[in-house]
């Protein structure tokens, strides 16, 4: 498809797995790919929210991604190695678990179904758009959709949470 213009623009993401399910988070929000550390448990917390973790001298919260989207967690293939996926939320870096992580993709905005606008609950509100790759679906994770989690551990996060980052 060719808008007014030249050809629509791809959007750069990062594809990873949780259990059998295609997922990604916009490339802009990505920091670094890491392997895990330990987490320490965090008493009474939040839905999804695994813990706090040392990353190179920075406590970062650590976000269990099977918990967020409702999923039960999958076992990786013997050649996968769990990871995770350090974001930028607001200027507060988040490890996001995940199984693997498939790589940067582009993907086209204009097949995309989005939730912009709508009113998201339980883990729905967790993906800001849904598209397809390789005939399966790929979820895009909301960014924002962290922000009201991050605050209630405490952290203050430049987003609003109803602004679905791209």
């Amino acid at each position: 498809m060719v808008r007014a213009g030249g050809p629509l623009p791809e959007w750069d993401v990062v594809g990873f797995r949780v259990a059998d399910t295609a997922c990604a988070v916009p490339l802009a929000h990505v920091r670094q790919v890491v392997y895990p550390a330990p987490v320490a448990e965090l008493p009474a917390a939040p839905e999804g929210v695994a813990g706090f973790a040392d990353h190179r001298g920075h406590v970062l919260p650590v976000f269990d991604t099977f918990r967020l989207l409702g999923l039960a967690p999958g076992a990786p293939s013997s050649a996968d190695r769990p990871k995770w996926i350090l974001l930028d939320v607001g200027g507060v870096t988040i490890a996001l678990v995940c199984d693997s992580v498939t790589g940067v993709i582009g993907i086209e905005k204009h097949g995309a179904w989005s939730s912009r606008g709508e009113r998201r609950t339980g883990s729905a509100r967790f993906i800001g758009h849904v598209t397809s790759r390789g005939g399966r679906p790929l979820l895009v994770l909301d960014i924002a959709a962290f922000a009201p989690l991050l605050r209630e551990v405490g952290l203050s996060p430049r987003v609003t949470p109803n602004e679905v980052t791209s």
